[in-house]
């Protein structure tokens, strides 16, 4: 049995973004080989290849979750809308679909029966500054590493990410019952959020101080459900999620089987056509002689990876 542990991260300095699971996970294998040694971290890595001992989501601002990808339609003249309020739903939609958090509340309010439709048609969506962080450019001069000095003239730009007060960003974490010590994550975790997470790590960005949350009432119901409407808070899930038809990875979510599938067949009748079509006259056209063996070889090569 399985239980979800909620880690509340506040930022110390500047972060260059919002973490993905694997950069979590990275940081985490650092931080154990840092503490316990090269062979404590093999032994965990080890574990993996059977039944993982946890699953680590990425990283997302306090109170919001990925928002789900789900098929959605846009209004059209035919619902018998005015032209205002067609035009005004459209635009609404379209600002919707570029949001890539919502709040967990809204999530677990309509998780049941998710409905992209329903979910954008409630409220104003005042929410939406603080679902994202704030970013800046840092002007920076370039360092001649011969001379160990500035380089006259040469500066770059870094952008940054910053909170807004009193803001946090959360990690999920579903560990198997008895397969790690009590505390021995929460010290893993402290450890790599102070050592810091991603760009500039080493000049001192990206330093967090970590505490265990409780989980909410809403995150709990979020957490919990399965249904074709799946978002999935880890980039590294691999083949261990729940239920197993979820495989197609996307910059949002992961599809449901039957889009998955539909995408597949698409990809299998392009590679269907023969290479031979796209032969190019060449000798001033009097060969048309082009070598279609090694594009055909490539073609069967995919078409063999999306049948299994």
């Amino acid at each position: 049995m399985a239980r979800v542990i909620k880690y509340r991260m506040t930022p110390v300095s500047f972060f260059g973004h919002l973490f993905s699971s694997d950069t979590v996970f990275g940081s985490l294998a650092w931080a154990v080989r840092d503490r316990h040694g090269e062979g404590r971290l093999e032994e965990l890595l080890g574990a993996f290849n059977e039944t993982p001992p946890f699953l680590v989501s990425s990283a997302m601002p306090d109170g919001f979750l990925p928002r789900p990808l789900a098929p959605s339609r846009m209004r059209t003249p035919s619902d018998g809308l005015s032209r205002k309020d067609l035009a005004d739903s459209i635009a609404r939609a379209k600002r919707y679909k570029k949001l890539r958090y919502l709040p967990v509340g809204l999530l677990a309010r309509y998780i049941a029966s998710y409905d992209d439709e329903r979910v954008f048609g409630e409220g104003d969506l005042s929410w939406t500054p603080a679902a994202e962080p704030a970013e800046f450019v840092q002007a920076r001069t370039a360092i001649d590493r011969t001379r160990l000095s500035a380089l006259q003239g040469a500066l770059f730009a870094e952008s940054y990410l910053s909170l807004h007060e009193g803001a946090a960003l959360s990690v999920y974490v579903r560990v198997q019952d008895g397969s790690l010590a009590d505390g021995w994550l929460d010290e893993i975790f402290d450890l790599a959020a102070l050592s810091g997470l991603g760009k500039g790590r080493s000049t001192g960005r990206g330093v967090f101080t970590v505490e265990r949350a409780v989980l909410t009432d809403d995150e709990s119901k979020v957490m919990e459900h399965r249904s074709d409407v799946f978002m999935s808070a880890s980039l590294c899930a691999g083949a261990g999620l729940e239920p197993v038809r979820y495989a197609t990875t996307t910059k949002y979510a992961k599809i449901g089987g039957k889009y998955s599938q539909a995408g597949i067949v698409s990809e299998l009748k392009r590679l269907a056509v023969p290479a031979s079509v796209d032969s190019i006259p060449s000798s001033a056209m009097q060969e048309d002689h082009v070598s279609m063996g090694w594009a055909g070889a490539r073609k069967l090569r995919r078409a063999l990876d999306g049948l299994t």
